[in-house]
């Protein structure tokens, strides 16, 4: 049932958008008279600016009499939101966690400029060191005014303070070092996120400059 959309309204099992069940309980329908359980998928739309409020109201004005299950894959506050529930409709709310995954998880890395993807953490959750230094390779290659060439305007052509150039091999220079030096603490996400703020410093090397006293 949707807006658009309504089949076998009569059917035991009714599938529908939050709306229609917001809907539902604005109008009193006789329909929530025979509903025992109510089943909220993707639940963490809660979150959602323009949505959320829908989910919200859906959950609060339900009747006590009608049970609640609330599904989702990436809910960051599950604890907090169950508890909410328990004080809202003074009943248990039990939490149950799964960290088994179906499809295996892969993070890839696409970079501005590059020449393809590559995976930085297998579906193992092990870090690839052997892909993580190709990219990071990729980026040395390139120029440091490759990608302002290609974004032209949002540099607008202005030189480097002090004349050089090389702001993008300077931090390839200090990312090297902490590698070598914390290469056994570093994890996958910081090892990463030091490549994007070494990609983000050669896009803007006026900023570079005038940010950081080395």
């Amino acid at each position: 049932m949707t807006g658009d959309v309504t089949l076998s309204p009569n059917a035991s099992c009714l599938v529908m958008t939050t709306e229609i069940l917001r809907g539902m309980l604005y109008r009193g329908s006789e329909v929530l008279k025979e509903v025992a359980w109510v089943i909220f998928d993707e639940i963490h739309y809660m979150k959602d600016r323009e949505r959320g409020v829908v989910w919200e109201e859906s959950i609060i004005f339900l009747p006590p009499a009608i049970k609640m299950v609330f599904l989702s894959a990436t809910m960051s506050n599950a604890t907090e939101f169950a508890e909410w529930i328990c004080h809202l409709h003074k009943q248990p709310c039990h939490v149950v966690y799964t960290d088994f995954r179906p499809t295996p998880l892969q993070h890839y890395v696409f970079p501005m400029g590059g020449s393809g993807l590559y995976l930085v953490v297998d579906e193992n959750e092990q870090f690839r060191e052997d892909n993580f230094m190709k990219l990071q390779d990729s980026f040395v290659k390139q120029r440091p005014g490759d990608w302002s060439k290609n974004k032209e305007g949002k540099s607008g052509g202005r030189a480097t303070k002090g004349g050089g150039g090389s702001g993008g091999s300077d931090i390839y220079k200090i990312v090297k070092v902490l590698l070598l030096l914390h290469n056994a603490a570093l994890d996958c996400f910081v090892k990463m996120l030091i490549i994007i703020v070494q990609n983000m410093l050669s896009l803007f090397p006026l900023l570079y400059h005038a940010s950081l006293d080395v």
